[in-house]
């Protein structure tokens, strides 16, 4: 047996690589993304391995590859936040984020599927062209009351 299997994905990394805009111990990211101190020194020497982090004494820290990558991201994404879908799923909480310059969105269900795989109960995937709809669906909902 030459190791054991990683049992972190790539969006564990991502999800470590993101939170490191601040200085944290392997301990609070172990702690914040439900995983295993082990994993998260994995994930800490794969991140230092491609130059996007600095350890020290006080923790990890972006370098400025890391810094100006966190920055490309943002350019084409926005981070997580709670939205008001109150018409979809009423009583359930709900997170959306914004994807900036998507050419084609084909295969909706594979990202739906994705989601449910690291966590989520589901995915409601919308696109605007010049209204907002579910794409491959048809499926057309007056959007401009909610919330993002």
């Amino acid at each position: 047996m030459v190791g054991n299997n990683p049992n972190f994905s790539k969006i564990d990394v991502l999800r470590c690589f993101l939170r490191l805009e601040r200085n944290l111990s392997r301990q609070t990211l172990s702690k914040e993304l439900s995983l295993g101190e082990g994993t998260i020194r994995t994930i800490l020497d794969i991140l230092k391995s491609k130059g996007l982090l600095l350890s020290g004494k006080k923790g990890h820290s972006l370098s400025k590859k890391g810094v100006a990558t966190i920055d490309s991201i943002k350019s084409h994404m926005s981070f997580p936040k709670e939205t008001k879908f109150e018409q979809v799923y009423p009583g359930t909480a709900k997170m959306g984020f914004l994807l900036k310059d998507v050419r084609k969105l084909d295969n909706t269900h594979a990202l739906r599927d994705i989601a449910v795989r690291n966590g989520a109960d589901g995915a409601l995937i919308l696109k605007f062209d010049s209204e907002l709809h579910t794409p491959e669906s048809g499926y057309r909902l007056d959007y401009k009351k909610t919330a993002l």
